[in-house]
C-alpha cells in the first residue's frame, strides 16, 4: 500500500469512527447566535497572556511570548487558509494530515 492510500484509509476510518466531527451546521443556520460553552467561560486568564501584558511596551523586553514571526505569511498560505475557511474546514485533522 502506498503512503497516500494508507493516509486515505486512516482518514476514512477516523471519519467513520467520529461522525460528530464531520461538518457541523453554522450556528446561524440553527437559528441561534454562537456562544461559548460554560466550561470555556469558566476558564481563568491565560498565564502567557499575563506575562505578555506585563511585558508589552517595555523597551528592554523582547516579545517572544506569542511566537510571532518577523515576516508576513506568504500569500499562497493565506489564500489556502481562506479557501479552507470558506469551505467550512474548521476542525482539527489527524496528525498525519489530510488525504489528497
Amino acid at each position: 500500500m502506498s503512503e497516500t492510500s494508507d493516509l486515505q484509509a486512516l482518514h476514512s476510518r477516523t471519519a467513520a469512527a467520529h461522525p460528530e466531527t464531520s461538518r457541523r451546521p453554522e450556528p446561524e443556520a440553527l437559528g441561534e447566535p454562537p456562544r461559548s460553552r460554560d466550561a470555556i467561560v469558566a476558564l481563568g486568564a491565560s498565564k502567557i497572556r499575563e506575562v505578555a501584558n506585563a511585558g508589552i511596551g517595555l523597551s528592554d523586553v523582547m516579545p517572544f511570548w506569542f511566537g510571532e514571526p518577523d515576516a508576513v505569511t506568504p500569500a499562497f498560505i493565506r489564500e489556502a487558509a481562506k479557501a479552507a475557511l470558506d469551505a467550512g474546514d474548521t476542525f482539527y485533522h489527524h496528525n498525519l494530515g489530510i488525504a489528497p
